[in-house]
């Protein structure tokens, strides 16, 4: 088993390439919902980051609703809260922008999501900095 350090730094490091993947394409006017869907999955891997850091069985939950796994986080540590809104504008990009079910979305949808998961990178790079 790898150390629990470098674990949450892997997590780290895989959402750092979904969030750059979304940044990336923002700024080359890329489809929005492979945007969006890039900060959702930025977002869950950052919160699955802090639940290793705390020691949390992340097999436990192998959900990809954020709303769930803010709460668990926020049980370990109150001031990741903050994050509620942004969780619940992403969390219906795991699905809704990955399959043809009529949803559409706007390079505004795409500027949005980028914007939640930027502020959830720098609340939790500080969390996990502690």
């Amino acid at each position: 088993m790898r150390p629990r350090k470098r674990l949450v730094q892997e997590w780290v490091e895989k959402a750092r390439h979904d969030f750059e993947t979304a940044e990336r394409e923002l700024h080359l006017h890329g489809w929005p919902d492979i945007i969006c869907f890039h900060c959702q999955q930025t977002v869950e891997k950052l919160l699955k980051a802090v639940l290793v850091s705390y020691d949390v069985d992340i097999t436990r939950h192998r959900v990809h609703d954020l709303t769930h796994l803010l709460d668990v986080c926020v049980s370990h540590n109150r001031s990741l809260a903050s994050l509620r809104p942004a969780c619940k504008q992403l969390t219906g990009y795991y699905i809704a922008a990955r399959y043809p079910i009529g949803t559409q979305y706007s390079q505004e949808d795409a500027r949005r999501a980028v914007g939640a998961a930027r502020k959830a990178v720098k609340l939790v790079l500080r969390v996990l900095e502690r």
